[in-house]
């Protein structure tokens, strides 16, 4: 005996399935307000309205220090050409995956927090840099989407500086986040994308079950991806994007400087993958791009706007406006340290090109 057919059934199958096709296919729309989806140390998010009060709207950007890109995604109007260049294959490849494949990002970033799987994929990853680097830099079209998601999920589990950059080894163990609900990708609510709520990595029935977890991560990704579509993605040292073909060939430039900050006065040894120990000060990575920014000054200022990120008395930049602003201190705020002591220390230093004179600002580092 036949079963007797049922039209109301049928209909809402193919409104689910028509419903699923949408959330894969449907144009995602930029929105202002984006975030990283990982903390990062020395982000300059707070600072950003400073920056582009600072910048306006120049058609030609380079950011020679990527890091989470918290200035690009606070960038009111995205500008006719923009590059931004970094020289950690790990930052590069997220940057360069999410572009390209946000979809497979979000399904390796989607995890549990587990102090063994960080420990497993802190090593893996250190393991995996140098040859990631190398297939970045010889091939264009290059990215590793499992690789970027996995980054993106330990530096959002991981306690403190040292993740995957080489100065904790391939063995160390290290704490997840266990003070706060999580960070980045693992933080319990995400930011509001596409008119709607999502959740992040978090755990249980309702709200929080795997279903909506990764739909609110996918278009996360979906919106990172959607403002990078156009960005051009280098691996690099920072001096291959400062040259003139890279700079005043495209008209007025901006550059927003955020080097690692010089070695006497940065917090343990997160930045001893960029500045061996033993280097010359002169010769350090934010002496480097200090006196590259003084030279472009002298040279093409009329066709630049400069803002250079650092702590007091760190650089001499004659005739340029100083900026005082303020941080809640990061990881050194937990201990009442330096990471406190150093957030008084933030400025920005403007090129005489720049618009305005923008006021000290003060704000919590998130």
């Amino acid at each position: 005996m036949s079963m007797p057919f049922d039209e109301l059934s049928c209909l809402r199958a193919e409104v689910d399935r028509l419903r699923d096709q949408l959330i894969l296919e449907r144009p995602v729309p930029l929105v202002h307000g984006l975030r990283p989806p990982f903390p990062f140390f020395g982000s300059k998010r707070i600072a950003a309205p400073l920056i582009w009060e600072a910048l306006g709207n120049p058609g030609n950007l380079v950011i020679p220090f990527a890091g989470s890109l918290s200035e690009l995604w606070a960038r009111p109007e995205a500008g006719k050409v923009e590059t931004v260049n970094d020289a950690s294959g790990l930052i590069a490849n997220v940057w360069r995956a999410i572009r390209d494949d946000p979809d497979a990002v979000a399904l390796h970033a989607d995890d549990i927090v587990s102090e063994v799987d960080l420990s497993a994929w802190h090593r893996t990853l250190v393991a995996a840099a140098d040859d990631l680097k190398a297939k970045l830099i010889a091939d264009p079209r290059f990215f590793d989407a499992e690789l970027a998601g996995r980054w993106i999920w330990g530096a959002s589990c991981w306690l403190g500086s040292g993740w995957c950059d080489g100065t904790r080894g391939a063995c160390t163990r290290a704490s997840a986040h266990l003070s706060t609900a999580g960070q980045g990708v693992n933080k319990s609510q995400l930011p509001r994308l596409g008119g709607g709520g999502g959740t992040g990595v978090s755990y249980g029935a309702g709200v929080h079950n795997g279903i909506v977890r990764a739909e609110g991560l996918l278009a996360w990704m979906r919106q990172l991806a959607e403002r990078l579509r156009l960005v051009r993605i280098v691996c690099g040292d920072f001096e291959r994007v400062v040259t003139p073909a890279v700079t005043v060939s495209h008209g007025l430039t901006g550059i927003i400087w955020d080097p690692p900050y010089s070695m006497s006065l940065r917090a343990g040894r997160i930045y001893d993958g960029e500045d061996a120990p033993g280097t010359p000060h002169e010769d350090t990575v934010a002496q480097r791009a200090a006196r590259r920014a003084r030279e472009l000054e002298e040279a093409h200022g009329a066709n630049l706007r400069q803002v250079f990120a650092g702590y007091e008395g760190e650089h001499d930049f004659p005739g340029w406006r100083c900026i005082p602003w303020k941080t809640g201190g990061g990881y050194g705020n937990q201990a009442h340290g330096r990471g406190r002591e150093n957030s008084e220390r933030e400025r920005l230093w403007l090129s005489p090109n720049c618009l305005s004179k923008p006021q000290p600002l003060q704000g919590t580092l998130l």
